[in-house]
């Protein structure tokens, strides 16, 4: 850690080309839930990688989801949605269309769903289906959102998610390309 005891993504410098490996894969994830466990109290418990499995065998999960998962099976945050544990995102499958998997929600239903067959992340309403896409591939997605993180960017605010600070932006951080 640097000497002001911040953590710094650079811009600059010795960035990755083309898409994360399954190692940074897994490292994203756990960077995201360590967080979590600093700024929110988390006492993460990852899902056992049994039930992750049967998961995977009912929609092709893609590994970003696989790994966050098996880190955390709940209390990670995705701005005002929760990540939803395993065992519930199989109950809503009946209700949400296939290819698409449901892994965040807030208070009032609206998802965030990963397509399984591109990774793309769009919104959902239970009502109306899928709504706009978020970001071209749930790897992007939480890369970018676990940069944001480690740039201080949001600050946790207990039930309601994490809020951006103040003076943050809301455009993605660029990824590691």
């Amino acid at each position: 850690m640097p000497p002001s005891g911040k953590i710094e993504v650079a811009e600059e410098g010795n960035k990755r080309r083309g898409e994360m490996s399954p190692a940074e894969v897994r490292q994203c994830s756990k960077d995201i839930v360590e967080w979590f466990r600093k700024h929110a109290d988390l006492d993460a418990v990852g899902t056992p990688s049994d039930d992750v499995d049967r998961m995977a065998k009912r929609r092709a999960l893609p590994l970003a989801l696989e790994e966050l998962y098996l880190s955390a099976k709940d209390g990670i945050w995705f701005e005002d949605k929760e990540l939803i544990a395993l065992q519930a995102c199989g109950k809503l499958l009946g209700e949400i269309d296939e290819p698409y998997f449901p892994f965040a929600r807030d208070v009032d239903d609206n998802m965030l769903v990963v397509d399984c067959k591109n990774e793309a992340v769009y919104e959902w309403d239970l009502a109306d289906g899928r709504g706009d896409e978020v970001e071209r591939s749930i790897t992007d997605y939480l890369e970018g959102y676990r940069n944001k993180l480690l740039e201080n960017k949001y600050e946790y605010m207990d039930g309601d998610g994490c809020i951006e600070k103040a003076g943050g932006s809301s455009a993605p951080p660029p990824r590691g390309k």
